[in-house]
């Protein structure tokens, strides 16, 4: 095996484990109940409401959305080397 495929298999590993722990320690609430995150925005010093959008986006799925955007830019850098015209 390739050194090439063995970094890929360990990092899709991590990947994979760094995924599987962050969707298992967020509490996604029990599922029997289905309610929408009232937006409300910011007065004053008023920023973190507890039952504004940015505190549940931010506090109680904040691992999740680091991870997506962790994602998102291994896939925009991933086009953009896929993209790359070879010069010989």
């Amino acid at each position: 095996m390739s050194r090439k495929t063995t970094t890929a298999l360990v990092l899709t590993l991590v990947l994979g484990v760094v995924l599987v722990g962050t969707a298992a320690t967020v509490d996604w609430g029990s599922g029997d109940t289905i309610h929408s995150i009232p937006f409300n925005p910011a007065e004053g010093d008023d920023t973190a409401l507890a039952e504004s959008l940015n505190h549940a986006l931010f506090e109680e799925y904040g691992p999740v959305v680091m991870v997506m955007g962790l994602l998102m830019f291994a896939a925009i850098l991933g086009g953009v080397y896929l993209a790359k015209e070879d010069l010989e």
